[in-house]
Order: C-alpha cells, then sequence, then structure tokens
C-alpha cells in the first residue's frame, strides 16, 4: 500500500518498484494474500483515477493483474491441479471451510453444542460470525492465563471491538453519501475478512494475524469514518457503538458463569445473543424516537 501510495502521489519509479515487489515475495509464501492484495490493489488504483478525473494507469494494473495471474497459477500447482487453479481456488474454499467447522467444533465445547442444535446448513455461517467476533474481548477479559498471554488478549480484542463499529459503518456511509470509492475500497476490505474467516475460521491467532495484514487498509478506512463524523455527524455511528457495547455487556455474565461459575440463569448462547440483540434495538428505537421528538432538547 506504501509503494502505491507513493507511485501515485510522486509517480516514481521506486513506488512502483516496491508495490510489484512486495507482491512478488508474497506469491511463493501466500498466493491467497496475493490474489486478495491484488484485488484491493487494482480497486484502490482506479478508485484514485476515477476520482481525480484522470485516466487508470493500465499498464500498471496489467501488470498487477498478471502477477496476481502467476499467483493464481502457482495456487493451482500447489494443489496438485495447475491445469484448472479456478477449481483449485474453489476445492480450496470449500474444503477449508469444512476443515474450519471441525476445528472450531473441537477446539470449543459450547460450538459442539451449538452445532448439535442447529440445521448443517447454519454451521458455515455460524462460523462466519464466530471468526468476525474474534478476539472477543468479554472473553479475553474473563478467561484465566498467565499475565502476559492474557494482557495479549485483551490489548487484541479491545482493539478489535473499537475498530469492528467503524468497518461496519464505513460502508453504510459510503453508500449513502455516494462516495464510490471508499464504497469499493470497504468492501473489499470486508472482503479480506471474510476470506480471513474461511481460511483461519474461530482461531484467536490466525485469524486476527491474516487480519492484520491489511490492517493499515482498515485504518485508514476507520479513519476516514472518525473524519467523516466530525465533520458532519451521523447517530448511525453511535448506534452501532452503544448497540455493539450492549451486546458484549450481555455476554459478560454469559462468561463469568462459564470460567468462574457465577450462578446465571441464561446458559444458551443464542438466548444470551437474542437478549443482546433485542436490548440494542430497545436502544435504536428509543434514540431514534428521542431524536425525532419535537419536545426534545437535544
Amino acid at each position: 500500500m506504501y509503494g502505491l501510495a507513493l507511485a501515485w502521489q510522486e509517480r516514481s519509479l521506486s513506488g512502483v518498484l516496491l508495490a510489484i515487489g512486495a507482491v512478488l515475495v508474497a506469491v511463493p509464501l501466500s498466493p491467497t494474500f496475493v490474489l486478495l492484495l491484488v484485488v484491493i490493489s487494482a480497486v484502490l488504483v482506479l478508485g484514485l483515477a476515477f476520482r481525480q478525473g484522470s485516466r487508470p494507469a493500465w499498464p500498471f494494473l496489467l501488470l498487477l493483474g498478471a502477477v496476481g495471474l502467476a499467483g493464481l497459477l502457482f495456487f493451482g500447482m500447489r494443489q496438485g491441479n495447475g491445469h484448472n487453479p479456478l477449481a483449485a481456488l474453489q476445492f480450496w474454499v470449500e474444503r477449508t471451510r469444512v476443515w474450519q467447522e471441525i476445528l472450531t467444533r473441537q477446539a470449543s465445547g459450547w460450538m459442539t453444542k451449538v452445532f448439535a442444535s442447529t440445521p448443517l446448513a447454519l454451521h458455515g455461517w455460524i462460523v462466519l460470525g464466530y471468526g468476525v467476533m474474534q478476539p472477543f474481548l468479554p472473553a479475553a477479559l474473563i478467561a484465566d492465563g498467565s499475565p502476559v498471554w492474557k494482557g495479549i488478549a485483551i490489548w487484541r480484542a479491545l482493539g478489535w471491538m473499537v475498530l469492528l463499529p467503524f468497518l461496519l459503518y464505513v460502508p453504510l456511509r459510503a453508500i449513502r453519501s455516494r462516495r464510490g470509492f471508499e464504497s469499493a475500497l470497504s468492501l473489499a476490505m470486508w472482503g479480506v475478512i471474510v476470506a480471513a474467516v474461511v481460511r483461519a475460521g474461530g482461531d484467536q491467532w490466525d485469524n486476527p494475524r491474516y487480519r492484520a495484514a491489511f490492517l493499515s487498509l482498515q485504518a485508514a478506512l476507520a479513519a476516514w469514518a472518525w473524519v467523516e463524523q466530525r465533520r458532519s455527524p451521523d447517530a448511525l455511528l453511535r448506534r452501532l457503538v452503544i448497540a455493539g457495547g450492549i451486546v458484549l455487556l450481555w455476554f459478560v455474565p454469559w462468561y463469568l458463569r462459564r470460567y468462574l461459575g457465577l450462578n446465571w440463569p441464561v446458559v444458551d448462547v443464542f438466548k444470551t445473543l437474542g437478549l443482546g440483540a433485542a436490548s440494542a434495538f430497545l436502544y435504536v428505537v428509543w434514540d431514534w424516537a428521542r431524536l425525532t421528538d419535537p419536545q426534545s432538547s437535544v
């Protein structure tokens, strides 16, 4: 991303070489990462070009596409199906999804109970939601562990819980404001997050590690949302933050019961999630009514 920014702002060959070099170095390490990087880079270049009314840098995009195709072919060969890399990619996605469901079931006793009480067709969606929420702040705060690892877990979870509302808000704000560049970039960013979940499921370390590879993009989009919020306040962001906090609060006694034996009557995780969602919904309705009430002083 730094190479792209350098090449775009200063029209320097060093920026182009830095961007291409980073992609080439990543090809043998992770072809999947290369494909995601190429897609996001192409979206970034096209968005910057159209925003400034200039012609897209087609030679650079073609070069990126060639590198991405090389990564796809390398991926196909590594999977043992070099003649059909798209089929290899499809096979990899499907088998990875199934494998992550198995790992999630083995790693978490309560996820085993969840899978046992839900239809098979929903398991992939459950793993997706579970993976997006990782690392989960209430679990990091309450689960036992050594001080060092517990501190790391809390720090990671706190950072993700602060960043997540902004990442949810960015595409909504961008689409409503008809900001094509930010809309495309935010959707590409969510594609990366989903790809990380497909690859790592709810794993506490691999999942955040894969997302962190594109942390600069996520931070830039969150910063854009914050600047736009300061420039033109929007109640939606506040509602997302507070509603998310309300849902998290309902999981605190649930985890206290799980790890410390608290006498808490709500055992089922779906009921806990339902209580959190209902409470968040009531808050949103109250906040909307408060702001639309002509007698309101706000």
